[in-house]
């Protein structure tokens, strides 16, 4: 008996011992959210914002072709302006605007001044620079820049002496009834 006395003992201590130390309390309920995980699936969106909405490009007209303080001191002179298309070899030049401003409403107009703008890729421009090199205009060659030139043959010449004159550059041909006047044309802008 003392055996199972011993034993007794030995059971209630250990009864006791666990139930004076209490167990582990539970982790407490967090409040942050465990980050999402994010795994890339081909073909299903990125990481760039969507594109914007482009508008539509602006098209050369003779009321944006010229600078408006131009325009302003042409109008307040009684002009007004024709448009028309930049003729090339053998045709007008597509989507070419070509202004012709003077005085059409006094049937005066003998004063003119003529800028005309547009697209040209490079075998055009070639065909319409030996074009005109072959008619007897002066091809000028000033870095990337190519001028086409009648010089002093023109009616209307400005202060160095050149009359209408073509200016080619990569993917446009611009034009003035003097060289001077080529500075006039702000396009594209």
């Amino acid at each position: 008996m003392k055996r199972v006395g011993g034993i007794a003992a030995l059971l209630l201590a250990a009864a006791s011992l666990a139930a004076c130390s209490a167990p582990a309390p539970a982790p407490a309920p967090s409040t942050e959210q465990p980050a999402p995980t994010i795994t890339a699936q081909p073909g299903t969106g990125s990481n760039t914002a969507p594109p914007e909405e482009t508008a539509e490009p602006e098209v050369a007209t003779c009321e944006n072709l010229l600078p408006e303080t131009l325009i302003t001191q042409f109008e307040e002179m009684g002009w007004s302006y024709q448009q028309s298309q930049l003729f090339g070899v053998d045709a007008p030049l597509p989507d070419s605007v070509q202004c012709t401003w003077g005085d059409y409403e006094s049937h005066s107009s003998e004063a003119v001044q003529i800028y005309a703008w547009s697209p040209i890729d490079e075998a055009t421009a070639t065909a319409m620079q030996d074009a005109l090199v072959t008619q007897g205009w002066t091809r000028e060659v000033d870095g990337d820049v190519v001028y086409i030139t009648a010089g002093d043959r023109s009616a209307v010449v400005d202060e160095n002496g050149y009359g209408m004159t073509y200016k080619f550059v990569e993917g446009s041909v611009t034009y003035a009834d003097t060289k001077q006047g080529l500075v006039l044309v702000q396009w594209p802008r």
